[in-house]
């Protein structure tokens, strides 16, 4: 490719194959500012990049027919190579995911003292009599550790949480949930990145930097 500029990818990229692409360029979206538009682009009308509201409002989708297609398929995350054999191993479930307050694994938070200093340590979530099995205190550190590795997080008691289940966050900078993910995937070579066993000890009593959280719900109650 014989590009110069990030523009000129964009250009040959974005702008010349996107469905839309062709009305959309650096100099529109510059003049746009932060009022972007949701794609795709439908026409450049009065200075604005026209956007879609919403797709297939009229009820004709991308097909022969016009017709939407759906394929029935069965989520076989759990039956995984390797999965079974760690839910017969290890205690806890250990489901992982976002949380509102963070963006992906932070890698933009970390600059963000507000979000630093609410979310010191990755959180994991546990009911309160499997806490008290384990002698932990909210806030405490705890290594979550399986035969595919292990990682740390803070405590965070949570009345809804089953027995046996906890929720971690799924990427932080000082602890990495996927650090006990096993590799194994199912028949459409997907991999279950969001369950696994695993067990889990305590490191420390809760540190100085968790001491003024308050451990709320973070759950919304209507």
């Amino acid at each position: 490719f014989d590009w110069k500029t990030e523009e000129d990818a964009f250009m040959d990229g974005y702008h010349g194959h996107e469905k839309g692409g062709e009305f959309v360029t650096y100099e529109r979206l510059r003049a746009m500012g932060t009022n972007g538009f949701q794609e795709p682009a439908t026409a450049f009308t009065d200075g604005k990049i026209v956007g879609t509201k919403r797709l297939f409002a009229d009820g004709k989708f991308n097909s022969k027919d016009g017709k939407a297609t759906f394929k029935e398929t069965k989520w076989r995350g759990l039956q995984a190579p390797g999965k079974e054999e760690e839910r017969k191993k290890w205690p806890f479930l250990v489901n992982n995911g976002r949380a509102n307050i963070i963006w992906q694994n932070a890698y933009l938070d970390q600059d963000n003292e507000f979000v630093m200093d609410h979310m010191p340590y990755p959180y994991i979530q546990m009911n309160p009599d499997d806490m008290a099995d384990l002698k932990l205190r909210q806030g405490d550190l705890v290594e979550v550790y399986n035969d595919n590795g292990s990682t740390q997080a803070m405590v965070y008691p949570t009345s809804t949480a089953k027995r046996k289940q906890t929720f971690m966050l799924f990427a932080y900078p000082a602890g990495v949930q996927g650090n006990v993910v096993s590799p194994g995937v199912n028949e459409f070579i997907i991999p279950n990145y969001k369950q696994t066993w695993g067990n889990i000890r305590k490191i420390a009593d809760a540190p100085e930097g968790v001491k003024h959280l308050s451990f709320k719900s973070i759950e919304y109650t209507a």
